[in-house]
């Protein structure tokens, strides 16, 4: 969390919507027709969901596309995507090895910066899947351990976006020219003043977006998801950041593109792509 991923060095960056566990698929058809590019899945890959076993010998096969047309993607967290990947320390613990040979293949998480040739992008993952009032189980919540992954039914606690605190925490501090300055100790406001973001990518769109979701329902979860990204949205302004675009997975909603305040939200549809200019 608040780290900062630098791969400036690639001309070219693609957004990705929803990927919904077609990992080798996405590694033919859309990686190994990239070249020196940087791909940034907005979540939902389905990592963690079905073999685990299986699915890891994907993300190898995904690296190897990645190394041969130097690539690097990138991970959001989304509903379909076990937190545990997404933690340095829960991966190396629960997926023995997938850190060892994945080096272009990276997972983001929460508030961590991608440093790109085209701007400074805030990544948010985090999502509750709408469909359900408690969230996602995907596999048997009877069964503590499969492939050495625990995945009962706390599975899915861990997929709301960490509410960090948005408040300014401010000390007057004297100066030694008797002048008094206001210092604000609040991690992210710093973090986000220092890292001049000029994107945001996340899973869910926010609530001021106006959007359908398709099953006609919306959780309470996922209302409080989406009406802090409209918090943070304001909040970025406030502290600054010349947010342009805003970017997020369409999923289980529908919106083609909408501008509040000059901030343009773009929705990525599902298995689809663009470039960003």
């Amino acid at each position: 969390m608040m780290k900062t991923l630098s791969f400036a060095n690639k001309n070219n960056v693609i957004v990705v919507g929803s990927l919904r566990c077609l990992i080798a698929d996405f590694a033919d058809d859309f990686v190994a027709n990239c070249h020196n590019t940087l791909l940034i899945c907005l979540g939902n890959v389905g990592l963690g969901r079905g073999n685990i076993s299986l699915q890891n010998m994907e993300l190898e096969y995904l690296e190897r596309i990645c190394q041969s047309n130097d690539n690097i993607v990138c991970f959001l967290r989304g509903n379909f995507d076990n937190p545990l990947y997404f933690n340095t320390v829960s991966r190396l613990e629960y997926f023995k090895g997938l850190s060892d040979y994945l080096k272009n293949v990276c997972f983001v998480e929460d508030y961590d910066v991608i440093a790109t040739s085209k701007g400074n992008i805030l990544c948010i993952g985090g999502g509750t899947d709408p469909r359900t009032p408690d969230g996602y189980v995907f596999l048997d919540p009877t069964s503590a351990v499969v492939d050495g992954a625990p995945h009962d039914q706390a599975w899915f606690k861990g997929q709301e976006i960490e509410k960090i605190t948005l408040e300014p925490s401010i000390e007057k501090v004297e100066k030694e020219d008797g002048t008094i300055e206001e210092v604000d100790h609040n991690m992210f406001n710093n973090w986000a003043k220092m890292s001049k973001i000029t994107m945001v990518m996340s899973s869910l769109p926010p609530e001021r977006v106006q959007t359908t979701c398709l099953e006609g329902i919306e959780n309470v979860n996922a209302y409080i998801e989406r009406t802090f990204l409209s918090m943070m949205v304001q909040h970025l302004k406030e502290l600054g950041c010349q947010i342009k675009t805003w970017y997020w997975c369409t999923d289980n909603y529908v919106l083609k593109d909408a501008e509040d305040d000059g901030v343009v939200f773009e929705g990525i549809t599902n298995y689809t792509s663009k470039e960003i200019a």
